[in-house]
């Protein structure tokens, strides 16, 4: 189940990307404030993360984790630095058990029944943003404030977006960049209408993000802030695997 738990975490970046169709760059600085989960205290955390999209799909990456999608084999791969191993998880609910059952991960009647409960609930992703009016500028860009709220099965989670205009991006391109992949969610394709509206409101590119996220109980607050932002031609090598790394 922890394989859904990032596909709902996937889903929230690629709304929160904020992208174009032509290959663009992103370095953000991530913040997590520390929280509690499950009896245990996760420390806060700060991490530069590099962000690609292109049409053939996107890439994020940070010290810990790397995370490909790849629009043409419908597929998400996880790459954990520190274990040098590599997680496929094909972005396709039948696709997805049936790589659940060939890892030897038969399950059983009562669990077959939550897995659909699980997929059926994926299904709830909801989006709402607002214009608030409030504008400022950060950094060196002037920017306007929404408030997003990102419904899903495992909690709410509302950001503060700043974003701004100053910077040239196809909205419209972006949008069917961002429905396309979130077509590939289980579930996604009933909500796609709705959220591509919302998608809308915000006009530019997120410069400032601060999110409170209601994960089964546990709020983790935390904060995404653009540091460099350029659009150009993505590496030839972006969706490469390294070398000397092990399937999980």
């Amino acid at each position: 189940m922890k394989r859904l738990a990032g596909l709902v975490s996937l889903v929230a970046l690629i709304v929160t990307a904020n992208l174009a169709r032509a290959d663009v760059f992103m370095r953000q600085n991530q913040h997590v404030d520390a929280f509690q989960m499950m009896g245990q205290t996760q420390p806060a955390t700060d991490m530069e993360v590099i962000v690609w999209m292109t049409d053939k799909g996107m890439r994020s990456d940070n010290p810990q984790q790397s995370a490909i999608v790849k629009l043409d084999q419908k597929m998400l791969l996880l790459l954990n630095h520190e274990q040098r191993r590599i997680a496929r998880m094909p972005l396709d609910p039948d696709a997805m058990a049936a790589n659940i059952a060939s890892q030897g991960q038969d399950l059983s009647a009562d669990d077959k029944a939550q897995f659909q409960e699980m997929m059926g609930k994926m299904s709830e992703i909801k989006v709402s943003i607002t214009e608030t009016g409030e504008r400022r500028k950060i950094g060196d860009w002037n920017c306007t404030k929404y408030l997003q709220t990102i419904e899903t099965f495992m909690g709410p989670a509302t950001t503060e977006v700043w974003a701004t205009e100053d910077l040239e991006i196809d909205m419209d391109s972006y949008v069917d960049l961002t429905t396309a992949m979130m077509a590939m969610q289980p579930g996604m394709k009933e909500n796609l209408a709705q959220i591509q509206t919302e998608l809308k409101k915000i006009k530019g590119v997120r410069v400032h993000e601060k999110t409170s996220n209601d994960m089964m109980g546990t709020k983790v607050n935390s904060t995404i802030t653009l540091l460099e932002f350029k659009q150009g031609k993505a590496p030839d090598d972006l969706f490469d695997l390294p070398q000397g790394y092990t399937n999980q």
